[in-house]
């Protein structure tokens, strides 16, 4: 796997009770942490996806209407080996979807080819992530946001993200890219989401906290 770059601002809000701050996503007995899924809705896709024999020709609408939610059905069918609780350490990781999924079910299909990776800038990540519906969580979520699937380049990018559940607010923010491996479209992208996580718990987790637990 390739790391192009980390890039993290701590960002901490302190009123109205909410109280979350970057440290405590590295202090897992303080709040509930969530795994809210993953974020595909403004994903850019790179190349030709009819190239994968197992599945023929795949459009962007198939893209959204079929891998979208069978990714993130994967994420939660396999847990061991998609460990985002064991990527963060945590002694408990409450999985709740629902909300992405719908977020993932409005993606404009229309917008999701292009030529290269946007490069989301943390202030758009923010954005994205304001929309969010997250009433009635109070804790810290997690998620990965999806940025580009380059069948081209053999790389995807995500944003790691936790989030304070009640302001929406972004505490971490980490834009890591993988090389995808497995057969199929679905297991193809997985294996990008898989080399994250196992690299992250080798490596990634000791320099986030280096960064953001102050």
């Amino acid at each position: 796997m390739k790391k192009i770059l980390i890039a993290g601002l701590f960002l901490g809000f302190s009123c109205l009770g909410f109280g979350q701050t970057a440290s405590d996503v590295f202090n897992p007995g303080s709040y509930t942490f969530y795994w809210l899924g993953l974020d595909f809705s403004h994903v850019k896709v790179i190349g030709d996806f009819t190239q994968f024999g197992d599945a023929g020709a795949v459009d962007a609408y198939q893209i959204k209407t079929q891998y979208f939610p069978s990714l993130n059905e994967l994420m939660l069918n396999e847990p061991e080996k998609f460990d985002f609780k064991g990527l963060f350490k945590l002694n408990e990781l409450v999985n709740d979807i629902e909300m992405i999924t719908k977020v993932n079910a409005e993606t404009d299909v229309n917008a999701m080819q292009a030529s290269e990776a946007p490069n989301y800038t943390l202030e758009q990540v923010q954005s994205f992530v304001n929309t969010y519906n997250t009433a009635g969580k109070n804790g810290i979520g997690i998620l990965f946001l999806a940025e580009s699937l380059d069948k081209v380049g053999k790389m995807a990018w995500f944003h790691v993200i936790a989030i304070n559940a009640s302001s929406r607010e972004v505490l971490m923010w980490e834009r890591i890219s993988a090389t995808p491996s497995g057969f199929g479209v679905r297991n193809y992208w997985a294996g990008a989401i898989y080399n994250i996580i196992k690299e992250g718990k080798k490596s990634y987790y000791k320099s986030w906290k280096a960064k953001y637990a102050k």
